[in-house]
């Protein structure tokens, strides 16, 4: 489930030549539809990265709706993950 709707994504861990970075790139699609926007048929795919450093502070950055005619958005943040 994705944002109340069914589909699908994928996880990638990109190769890097160190050990102190971590990459992972996701490709996510659901409302195969368009049924969650007003005037839009086409599906919601987004794209995410994630550059692990330490592997506890990371940055993340993509494109959300990125086949829209009108609501690609390109975002960016960072957070602190925490591991038991």
């Amino acid at each position: 489930m994705f944002e109340s709707a069914v589909g699908m994504g994928v996880d990638y861990y990109v190769p890097l030549a160190t050990d102190k970075l971590h990459w992972i790139t996701t490709l996510e699609a659901f409302d195969f539809r368009g049924t969650k926007r007003l005037d839009d048929t086409r599906p919601h795919v987004k794209w995410l990265n994630k550059l692990y450093f330490m592997k506890n502070l990371y940055t993340s950055f993509g494109i959300d709706d990125v086949i829209s005619k009108s609501n690609a958005n390109p975002f960016f943040g960072g957070g602190i993950r925490f591991g038991d």
